[in-house]
Order: structure tokens, then C-alpha cells, then sequence
């Protein structure tokens, strides 16, 4: 075998190298380029979320959902749990951390909305969170003050009921999966490189 056909025959192997080189440099660069953007972009959608929830959370009395939460919380504990084997068993876990506020800050509408005021802060710092570890600062701000003023936000971030809190957890095991992907900025494919396949062609002629 002459010295061409053998760089010929290496030339594959060199190829597949480069590629797993390049792709392993871009993965690499994607996990070190995330920048969270300064302290107000990450502080402005919760601050804002806070702000915006706690507009009027006092004024509309009890709804039918919410009248729900205060029949069950108003129980025994062992009571509520027997209740749980065959209503609202969904609600199980709220009712139990609503239980035990309740026995600390009373059932006026402020004490029992605030902690679906406090799951939809957090949900709104992780949705923030993502939008500048997927794309960018700028767009993690805007995803943040975006998800403030939605209606539907407003509504459930002022229910005595364990809708933000699911929201809130939504948001914080989504944020957490892209991390472990290690997402971080879009992600530009990696450059074939042509050094090795001109090499091979220069070799077989």
C-alpha cells in the first residue's frame, strides 16, 4: 500500500473525528455562552408579577371554587384526609399546606389568595428564567412582563385554589430540563469541515 492510498483510507477516520470535534466544541461553547443579562431584567417580571397580583386580591369575596378550598381546609385534619378518598383528591396536597396557614393566619381572602400570589412570583422569575437561557436576556424580560399581564395569570395568581402553584411548578421543571440539556442560546450547527475530504481527493488522483 502506497503512502497516498493509505492517507486515502485515513481519511475517513480523520473526517469523523473532525466532525465529533467541532460538535463537541459547539455543545461545549453553547453551555459556557449563556449570560443571564443584568440584575433588574432578572428582578423587573417578578417584581412586576408580585405587583400586578396583589392589585385588588381583597376585593371580590369567595367564588364557588374557592368556597370549595374553605369547606375542606375548615375541617379536621383527619377529617379533610377521609374527604380526600373520594373528592378533590387532585387538591390533596394544597389543602394540606392550606390547612395548616389557615390555623396561622386566619381564612380572610388575603391570607388565603397570598400564597397563589407568591406561585405565580416564582412562576414568573422561571419563565423569565428560560427565555434568556433558550434565547436572550432581553427575551427573557419580555417572556417575564408578558406572562404578568396575561388575564388568566391575574385570575388564578388571586384564587384560593391550587392553580398557580401548579403553574409554578410547570415552570420550574421546565426551566430545570433545559438546563440539563444544557440549552444555552440558540444553537448554530456545526461547520463541516472540508480539509480532510480535499486531502483525500488530492491523495486518490
Amino acid at each position: 500500500m502506497t503512502s497516498g492510498e493509505a492517507r486515502a483510507v485515513l481519511a475517513p477516520a480523520a473526517r469523523t473525528g473532525s466532525v465529533a470535534a467541532v460538535a463537541a466544541d459547539t455543545s461545549a461553547s453553547q453551555r459556557t455562552c449563556f449570560r443571564p443579562g443584568p440584575l433588574w431584567m432578572r428582578l423587573l417580571p417578578p417584581a412586576v408579577t408580585f405587583a400586578v397580583m396583589l392589585l385588588g386580591v381583597t376585593v371580590p369575596s369567595y367564588w364557588r371554587d374557592e368556597a370549595a378550598t374553605m369547606a375542606a381546609i375548615k375541617r379536621p385534619f383527619g377529617a379533610m384526609v377521609r374527604m380526600l378518598g373520594n373528592v378533590d383528591a387532585v387538591h390533596g396536597a394544597y389543602y394540606m399546606l392550606m390547612w395548616g396557614l389557615s390555623r396561622l393566619f386566619g381564612y380572610g381572602e388575603l391570607a388565603m389568595r397570598f400564597p397563589s400570589v407568591i406561585a405565580m412570583t416564582v412562576a414568573a422569575a422561571f419563565v423569565a428564567a428560560l427565555g434568556r437561557r433558550i434565547f436572550s436576556p432581553v427575551a427573557g424580560l419580555a417572556a417575564g412582563l408578558l406572562f404578568a399581564v396575561v388575564p388568566d395569570i391575574s385570575l388564578y395568581g388571586q384564587d384560593a385554589r391550587s392553580y398557580a402553584m401548579v403553574t409554578m411548578m410547570g415552570a420550574i421543571a421546565s426551566y430545570l430540563l433545559v438546563r440539563a440539556l444544557g440549552t444555552a442560546g440558540p444553537a448554530l450547527p456545526p461547520a463541516e469541515p472540508a480539509a480532510p475530504d480535499a486531502a483525500a481527493s488530492q491523495d486518490a488522483a
